[in-house]
């Protein structure tokens, strides 16, 4: 029997550090998003999402549209709707406050300008106080199939 170093160099040798180097990233990266979210049915990730005990007096100012995306999209699997009974990315506002854009929540949420609310909050800051948190990992998993799925949503612009 080969000792142990022979063999791993062989195995090397045979197909190439670069390949079992990519081969092993591939699979860090399946087994992380595969096990990240849950999902629906259709395979929409789902979130279990919590707003603030004050709900009104707390706002999301929404600094840019990407922004604004990201956080309907991070809603829609929540199952939170708008206050019409939309889904957070079938309606678009951006244009009417710009970067002072706040997703205000009371019972279902709304939008306004940052000024409505008592205290303002990032999105990032959002997703901290989730529990568990919302990672930049589960975010680009979320941002994955909606980009799929809902390319031409009109959260996006």
């Amino acid at each position: 029997m080969k000792n142990k170093p022979d063999f791993y160099e062989e195995l090397l040798d045979k197909i190439g550090i670069d390949e079992l180097l990519e081969e092993g990233r591939r699979c860090k990266s399946s087994f992380g998003l595969k096990r990240t979210l849950e999902r629906d049915k259709n395979g929409k990730p789902k979130l279990k999402l919590i707003f603030s005990k004050s709900k009104m007096e707390m706002g999301i100012n929404i600094p840019t549209q990407k922004d604004l995306d990201t956080l309907m999209q991070v809603y829609e699997c929540g199952g939170w709707k708008w206050y019409s009974g939309r889904k957070p990315t079938t309606f678009y506002y951006w244009g009417k406050f710009a970067d002072k854009t706040t997703i205000l929540w009371d019972n279902d949420f709304i939008y306004g300008s940052k000024f409505l609310a008592a205290k303002i909050i990032s999105p990032q800051e959002f997703y901290d106080l989730q529990d568990p948190k919302i990672t930049p990992g589960m975010i680009k998993e979320i941002n994955k199939w909606f980009d799929a799925n809902k390319p031409s949503r009109a959260s996006k612009g």
